[in-house]
């Protein structure tokens, strides 16, 4: 006889769990109050993901057929409990989307429980392959009883360790600083009473060490010098705080300063890393530093200046944000591959500090895994980690990292990442082991829209055109001016989504959760889109159709090949590659096909003329230049001496283009070809992300992208267990 399929009951999607034969929902593992319409509403849309539940099947469930009721202001009520409980929102959802007139939609991935697995169990999501059209849940139910099975013992181990007993005082989440502009990366005081971190002041000019006493309202600078400092360590014997200071572009100082103020002095150089928040690490004794130089880890000895090399990761990888464990015996470092992952590693130690054997990768999680950081007693790491972007700067707004924790291997524990239910980067603890510091993001990039003046326009306002609480950016306007294809985190991941040109009716193209997702750019007959994505690994070329559809790709090289854009007759697509160590313009058959190299001096982002005879293009140098070389071949020739990378576009009339000033803010310019004259269309003076720049075709309106709230500020859990 044929095995009956087990009766799903527990649904997970991000950080909560619904139990849905118990009417139970849990935020990371713990049960939060919501009423019995609410979780109806929501029990509903779980059970046919990204299918629409219309209002009528809502009636017959929530309300019987003979009861009386003003259904239209009960379901609403309902959905908007629900939503509140989600933290979730109408204008830009994650979970929740309203289809106008219609009724409900469960959006984003989930994960099915089958009947009997504990509901502490965790795991991480599967990649479900889900078309904008038809969201459709497949499971394997053996494997995946098993994996339940063995995962509802960690999970259970992992609940019992962390749920408060009554005599000890629950966890409570507080701020720690609310300056003006971005503070991060903090590190404790070996009494855990103070915090050093980076702030770029209250004039937002200048990246410095600070300290703070916790409870207390003002933050003591430490550091004055004009460059930007960053990653911020405090002393075992609490007498220094270690930090780096970016010398040039690919090198830093690594110095100390004395915690409560006074001379600095520096200890080293080093290279080729993230300075800002690469992290540096004390070994317990006070004699060491583990610092990130040369794509790999090292130990710094204080006394003498000596290095040593810890880690040796293969090509195209690199390795920073180490950390010594309490005991000094083990250290953890994040492996940074060029697919736009990192993982977590561990490394054991010997008495003289060097690497007893090869160290063993921790995380698989396909994604950014950052900042990892020791519990008091040396049994757990707590890292951060989430599909979105990472770069020198540390975590790209709208990423949206979560921290996670995980046993270390030997502790006795399963040694699995959980998911903490904080959004968060940057985590610090306390030696005590019962406060942990870390960064909350609050930065909102959004696109905006501005008029061009002309003859018969006047000078107008820019209009806000796409919003979320998420990341919006890449705005490129379709051929014919009536739709905007443009990348969103708003379902939780980066994906590409498409919505008329007024801002309305946005529609999600992709459903991948890569880590990496952008640049989207229509085919010249506008029914085509091809962007790029680390979906399959490295960064590879995709085409979707405009109207939605499993995407297909493109390229298949070991390299990054990304930022693509369509040649004016639609033959072929142009595209950055790295495939000579360098990033150069290559173009290929629009329909696949062998590559050819465009230009040999180095280039970014490429765009044709739409007169067809030049290619123009950025190139990755410090101020980026505007260059062009003939379709055909031939000489380049330098056009604009700096322009803001990803933000040009290539227009009938002339060239649009932004330009950042350090005082007075960004510039959107114009390159005339009739008179060879750049006039200024307009100043932006708030934060603007050049994170793409698109023209309309009747060359009447600008779309850029804007940080309509930037910064971020430090949290603090107190009890932290």
């Amino acid at each position: 006889m044929a095995s009956q399929p087990q009766t799903v009951r527990v649904v997970r999607f991000g950080i909560f769990e619904a139990d849905l034969q118990a009417r139970e929902l849990r935020k990371g593992g713990l049960k939060i109050k919501i009423h019995d319409q609410p979780f109806q509403v929501l029990a509903a849309l779980l059970e046919r993901p990204g299918e629409i539940v219309t209002r009528e099947e809502l009636h017959q469930r929530l309300w019987p057929a003979d009861t009386f009721v003003d259904f239209d202001h009960g379901l609403n009520t309902a959905v908007n409990k629900l939503r509140e409980v989600l933290g979730d929102s109408a204008d830009s959802p994650r979970f929740i989307e309203t289809v106008p007139r219609r009724g409900y939609r469960f959006l984003g991935p989930l994960e099915s429980l089958p009947d009997g697995a504990a509901s502490q169990a965790v795991t991480t999501p599967q990649a479900i392959d889900i078309s904008a059209q038809e969201r459709k849940v497949r499971w394997r139910w053996p494997l995946l009883a098993f994996v339940v099975l063995i995962l509802g013992i960690v999970g259970t181990w992992f609940y019992s360790l962390k749920v408060p007993s009554d005599n000890v005082p629950a966890p409570k989440i507080l701020p720690l600083t609310s300056y003006l502009g971005t503070q991060c990366c903090p590190t404790f005081s070996p009494d855990g009473n103070q915090v050093a971190f980076v702030w770029y002041g209250p004039k937002q000019d200048n990246a410095d060490i600070y300290v703070k006493l916790i409870g207390a309202e003002n933050a003591v600078r430490l550091t004055n010098d004009p460059a930007t400092d960053g990653s911020p360590a405090w002393s075992p014997d609490g007498r220094y705080i270690a930090f780096l200071r970016v010398l040039s572009g690919n090198k830093a100082g690594v110095l100390v300063v004395p915690a409560i103020g006074g001379p600095e002095h520096k200890l080293a150089e080093v290279s080729g890393g993230d300075f800002w928040s690469s992290g540096l690490s004390w070994f317990p004794d006070g004699k060491w530093l583990a610092v990130a130089d040369q794509q790999s880890v090292y130990v710094l000895s204080l006394d003498t200046g000596e290095k040593h090399r810890l880690t040796f990761p293969p090509s195209g990888r690199n390795d920073d944000c180490p950390a010594f464990s309490p005991d000094g015996r083990s250290l953890v470092f994040s492996r940074n591959f060029a697919t736009g992952v990192s993982e977590i590693y561990l490394l054991a130690l010997s008495e003289n500090l060097t690497a007893k054997q090869e160290p063993k990768q921790l995380t698989f999680k396909n994604e950014w895994s950052k900042g990892p950081v020791w519990t008091a007693n040396g049994r757990e790491i707590i890292f951060s980690s989430g599909v979105g972007s990472y770069e020198g700067s540390g975590w790209l707004p709208g990423a949206r990292p979560e921290l996670w924790r995980m046993p270390v291997p030997g502790s006795g524990a399963p040694a699995q990442p959980h998911v903490t239910a904080i959004q968060g980067a940057t985590p610090a603890i306390s030696r005590q082991g019962n406060r942990l510091a870390y960064t909350r993001s609050l930065t909102d990039i959004n696109i905006w829209r501005l008029e061009v003046p002309g003859s018969n326009r006047r000078a107008s306002e820019p209009v806000n055109l796409i919003s979320s609480t998420h990341y919006e950016d890449s705005p490129q306007y379709s051929p014919d001016g009536k739709r905007v294809a443009f990348c969103s985190s708003r379902s939780g991941t980066r994906e590409i989504w498409v919505c008329e040109s007024d801002g309305s009716h946005a529609v999600q193209l992709t459903s991948l959760g890569a880590t990496m997702m952008g640049s989207p750019r229509w085919s010249p007959d506008g029914q085509r889109i091809v962007f790029d994505s680390n979906i399959a690994g490295q960064v590879e070329l995709y085409v979707i159709d405009a109207n939605g559809g499993r995407p297909r790709r493109l390229t298949n090289h070991p390299a990054d090949d990304c930022i693509a854009s369509y040649s004016r007759d639609g033959r072929w697509i142009y595209f950055d590659s790295d495939r000579t160590g360098r990033r150069e313009i290559w173009k290929m058959p629009a329909e696949g096909g062998q590559a050819i190299q465009v230009t040999r001096n180095g280039g970014t982002v490429a765009f044709e003329s739409v007169d067809r005879a030049f290619v123009y293009y950025n190139k990755d140098t410090e101020p980026t230049g505007l260059w062009r070389i003939p379709v055909e071949g031939g000489a380049e020739t330098e056009v604009l001496k700096s322009v803001a990378t990803y933000a040009f576009a290539v227009a009938n009339k002339g060239i649009y283009f932004e330009q950042s000033h350090r005082d007075r803010g960004t510039s959107l310019q114009f390159l005339s070809f009739a008179t060879g004259k750049v006039t200024t269309i307009g100043t932006i003076r708030r934060p603007v992300a050049d994170l793409g720049l698109s023209v309309s075709p009747d060359e009447r309106y600008l779309l850029y992208t804007q940080g309509d709230q930037t910064g971020s500020d430090l949290m603090l859990v107190e009890n932290f267990r």
